[in-house]
């Protein structure tokens, strides 16, 4: 027991620093000796619990989005209770990238890791996961009867992930002169359009997502921690 918790809190330690340095420093600036160094940990720990720098930055990317996901549960209840799926995937899909967006160390962290193949095959699949929880919950929204077979999901993700990546790298890095909220529109227009059938159905949940994202105020704190301060009247 007590080497499982010396491992369990080693683990946590190396995370733990990771997320400080890449949040301070960045992910580039950042070298594996500075994380084992600031957790007080060796190379052989780190390089037992993570493949490597890469698989770090991508697991706390993940859990950056989880959080995100987690603190639109009580808000979007309401929504989520009438089965209003396709808005409180906008919501959430559009508040991802208001996170993003939220400040410089994020803005950075994004645009450093979003090169990585692995970012890639993270962003298939997150897609793949919530539109699959959207299905077992029971998807009320007219869909394209395409999009339940695998092949085709798995073409579509991927075609709308590389899309989503270097779209957003190119807005972020002030390539696309064009304002954020307009930018985030655009790119869910064309996202959503692969899914659902009903192309004004789209638009109304657009306009529907962006009204709610506007009401929320998202607070990203020090290593990547999401907070939401609450809604306006």
């Amino acid at each position: 027991m007590a080497n499982y918790k010396n491992g369990t809190e080693t683990k946590t330690s190396l995370y733990s620093s990771a997320k400080k340095l890449f949040y301070l420093k960045g992910y580039g600036a950042t070298t594996i000796k500075d994380i084992i160094t600031d957790a007080e940990s060796k190379l052989g720990l780190f390089t037992y619990y993570f493949e490597g720098k890469e698989s770090v930055a991508i697991s706390i990317f993940k859990d950056f989005v989880n959080d995100i996901a987690l603190v639109l549960e009580e808000p979007l209840k309401d929504y989520t209770a009438k089965n209003d799926y396709l808005l409180v995937d906008m919501i959430e899909y559009r508040a991802y990238f208001e996170c993003i967006n939220a400040n410089e160390q994020i803005k950075q962290f994004y645009k450093d890791i979003s090169i990585l193949e692995s970012f890639a095959q993270m962003t298939i699949d997150l897609k793949d996961y919530f539109i699959q929880k959207r299905f077992e919950n029971g998807l009320k929204f007219e869909t394209s009867a395409m999009i339940k077979d695998k092949t085709y999901f798995d073409a579509i993700a991927s075609l709308t992930s590389g899309m989503e990546i270097q779209f957003f790298r190119d807005v972020l890095g002030k390539k696309i002169d064009i304002a954020y909220g307009d930018a985030i529109d655009i790119f869910l227009t064309e996202y959503y359009r692969f899914l659902v059938l009903d192309k004004k159905r789209i638009q109304d949940n657009l306009r529907k997502s962006r009204k709610v994202v506007e009401t929320l105020h998202f607070e990203i704190g020090d290593c990547f921690s999401v907070q939401l301060a609450g809604l306006n009247p």
